[in-house]
């Protein structure tokens, strides 16, 4: 006889990163946004940084969760962090907000 039992969140969790996905995947497709300015795809990868970032770094149980084996998710966790600091570099280097321009003033 199969186990039939349902874990509790698993789906409505799966839908909300469907849909922060989605939502991101628009923003960067939304009428060649990413050639209007760097801040539209700073801003688009700002929120799949952060998608990545809630799902697998602060759900504790995000391999059972996802299904996925935890030395994945670990790896996920640490690409994630690199793609985290790439993000700020690239927005210092070339945003046109006053974060990026407080920083670059900030390291020179």
């Amino acid at each position: 006889m199969a186990n039939n039992k349902k874990k509790g969140g698993v789906k409505s969790a799966q839908v909300n990163n469907e849909q922060a996905a989605a939502a991101a995947a628009a923003q960067v497709n939304n009428g060649t946004s990413a050639q209007k300015s760097n801040t539209s795809s700073s801003d688009a990868q700002a929120t799949v940084i952060g998608v990545l970032h809630d799902r697998f770094y602060k759900d504790e149980n995000a391999a059972e969760h996802t299904g996925l084996p935890q030395g994945t998710v670990d790896k996920i966790n640490e690409v994630n962090a690199i793609a985290a600091a790439v993000w700020m570099c690239q927005e210092v280097a070339n945003g046109n907000s006053k974060f990026a321009a407080t920083m670059r003033v900030g390291m020179l």
